[in-house]
């Protein structure tokens, strides 16, 4: 008998859904997913296409596009109302695959795919679905493997064709490349579909204004992915790769005071305030009345509190030049929201500089860092990478009072921990310890 483990556990793994916050956008957000229905058949390239085919049932089909459009408590009632009244037949199987692909990750879907298809051999959804996770996963001779063997018993099923088109787009063919921008942008095709397209082209060697316009065409529509964390990656990438802040600031500061299904509005203020603080810091060093309007701006969207910026600074180039900006809104004992201090957080991005800072501004050099001294959070880095940049730090640490106990020179010298402790850190221990 088939073990169907996944059935016992909350419908659609409930608790990795539990993102629909109580926010003040919760009113519009239901009113969305009230609006959302099946998709019907697409005429497309001279073909008529049609998602999920075997799957008949209104209830399900309206239960897997509620899924595709982020909406996944409703997509939840509809599922259960339908189980109470018919079981776990082959359809509300798809949807909970579906589902724990969505929330729990490739890895756990696919032994749920397995299963079903192992139940209901001749669903031919199932497969494709297998298809579609093989994809993912680069393993492009199953996908076509699957597809070639349900073909004929679906030719029309969309996904079919999706994942033959995505896999040609991800072997870099340039006229697959612009269907997928076709697709991106035509209402016809339901979100996931929309998305994979975004995918697809992202991933492969697109030209750089390309990339760009599948961000804007990802923007246009309500998807799985809230609009919050489109923004952010959006955002993310205009500043990492592109540096163009005053974009950003264009882009950012109409949704600053909203709310977001998965959370990244807050982060999306954190960014804009970023770009404000980049702006004042073109203006002059530090605060003054020319730039005192700006930094006013950053200040409101992180509500004074700069721990959150602070941290996510520390590997970036910016971080110097705006710690005149944010050092005085965080104060040395300030613990984030991960419960770091702004010195333990500079000691794991090993940014002696950082650190530095926060000693002269009255971090205490013996303090601790994720349960651990200051300069045993540096010693238990046990790697041969960035040698300087750690020999920075303990250096610094020494020189401003840090003490050393006999533990730290056992650590240090075990040959089993791996790494270059006692070739790279332990002189320097030995060195201050002598001193002492």
């Amino acid at each position: 008998m088939t073990t169907w483990k996944w059935i016992s556990i909350p419908l659609f793994l409930a608790a990795s859904l539990a993102s629909a916050q109580q926010t003040n956008e919760q009113s519009e957000e239901r009113q969305r997913c009230a609006l959302v229905r099946p998709t019907e058949s697409i005429q497309f390239h001279g073909r008529t296409l049609t998602e999920i085919p075997d799957i008949t049932d209104g209830r399900m089909r309206l239960a897997n596009a509620l899924l595709s459009s982020g909406c996944s408590e409703d997509a939840n009632q509809v599922f259960k109302t339908y189980v109470s009244e018919r079981g776990v037949d082959e359809q509300a199987s798809y949807v909970a695959a579906r589902a724990i692909w969505m929330t729990a990750g490739p890895g756990s879907a696919d032994e749920v795919i397995a299963q079903v298809i192992a139940k209901y051999p001749e669903f031919s959804s199932a497969r494709v679905l297998l298809a579609g996770l093989r994809v993912g996963q680069s393993r492009f001779d199953e996908a076509r493997s699957i597809l070639d063997d349900v073909e004929p018993r679906a030719p029309n099923d969309l996904w079919i064709y999706l994942d033959r088109l995505r896999i040609e787009t991800l072997k870099d063919s340039p006229s697959a490349r612009l269907t997928q921008f076709e697709i991106l942008g035509d209402p016809q095709f339901p979100p996931n579909a929309r998305e994979a397209a975004m995918d697809a082209i992202q991933h492969s060697r697109v030209p750089l204004e390309q990339y760009e316009a599948a961000f804007r065409g990802w923007l246009t529509f309500d998807s799985s992915t809230p609009l919050d964390c489109k923004l952010w990656n959006y955002a993310f990438w205009l500043l990492e790769s592109q540096k163009r802040f005053d974009d950003v600031r264009a882009l950012l500061e109409p949704y600053a005071q909203r709310e977001g299904r998965c959370l990244n509005f807050p982060r999306t203020r954190m960014l804009l305030a970023y770009t404000y603080l980049v702006a004042a810091a073109d203006i002059d060093r530090g605060v003054t009345s020319r730039n005192a309007a700006l930094v006013e701006k950053a200040s409101a969207l992180v509500n004074d509190d700069y721990s959150e910026l602070a941290r996510w600074l520390l590997g970036r180039p910016q971080e110097a030049r705006l710690r005149p900006f944010i050092l005085a809104g965080v104060d040395v004992d300030a613990v984030d929201r991960y419960g770091q201090t702004q010195i333990c957080n500079a000691i794991v991005y090993r940014n002696a500089e950082a650190v530095r800072a926060e000693l002269e501004r009255g971090a205490d050099p013996n303090g601790r860092c994720e349960n651990v001294s200051l300069v045993e959070r540096v010693l238990i880095m046990f790697t041969t990478n960035w040698v300087a940049e750690r020999q920075a730090v303990v250096k610094v640490l020494l020189e401003h009072g840090a003490k050393l106990v006999k533990d730290d020179f056992r650590l240090c010298a075990d040959p089993t921990n791996g790494g270059d402790c006692a070739t790279a850190m332990l002189p320097i221990l030995q060195q201050y310890g002598a001193q002492e």
